[in-house]
């Protein structure tokens, strides 16, 4: 029992504190903000606030070639927001018309299945409002 008893108390030491467990806790997630307000959360190349913002109304067809390239359709199929609409105009932005929960089918394999939306698919200007449910 004497064996038994000095490997107890060889063990309880090796087992940190909580308070030096809350010490390296609190120093990872300040590392963390501090990381995230020098670089900002959103530091990868692609992301919405550098190059996903609309551009202005493309007027020339290398204007709306450009903006139809940078939205991921078809020159073609890209059609621009009426420059006229004061309250859904939004620059270069293409108008996709309303697409509701409704209109798409429920049998396809969605990569979101409560929208029914799949990733890095198009989303109108109406946003997820547009649900009839």
């Amino acid at each position: 029992s004497i064996i038994l008893s000095r490997k107890l108390q060889i063990i309880c030491v090796a087992i940190p504190s909580q308070e030096v467990l809350f010490f390296f806790f609190f120093l990872f997630f300040l590392y963390a903000f501090l990381k995230i307000l020098v670089r900002g959360p959103l530091t990868f190349d692609g992301w919405y606030p550098r190059d996903h913002k609309p551009g202005q109304y493309a007027v020339t067809e290398d204007e709306r070639r450009a903006a139809a390239i940078k939205y991921g359709l078809r020159p073609e199929d890209y059609k621009p927001m009426n420059k006229d609409d004061v309250v859904r105009y939004a620059g270069d932005y293409p108008d996709l018309g309303v697409v509701t929960y409704d209109h798409k089918d429920p049998y396809e394999a969605w990569s979101d299945t409560l929208n029914r939306r799949n990733w890095g698919e198009m989303a109108s200007s109406y946003g997820h409002d547009a649900t009839s449910r």
